[in-house]
């Protein structure tokens, strides 16, 4: 239950819903994507990676619109 709740460039903010608990992490350059803070599960991440891939794709979406 990860879900990006916050992105403002370099920073990223995914939380936990189940536990309430908010990860940050900083783009690099590249895209890199590097942790702040707390330690974070590999979901985390893994949330803050598919959100970046997507965002492309619905900003398209929603020019098209």
């Amino acid at each position: 239950m990860f879900e990006v709740t916050r992105y403002e460039p370099p920073q990223i903010f995914v939380t936990n819903h189940l536990t309430g608990e908010t990860y940050k992490f900083l783009i690099g350059t590249g895209g890199v994507i590097k942790q702040e803070g707390a330690f974070a599960d590999g979901d985390a991440r893994r949330a803050a990676i598919i959100y970046l891939a997507l965002r492309p794709l619905a900003n398209a979406a929603l020019s098209k619109a």
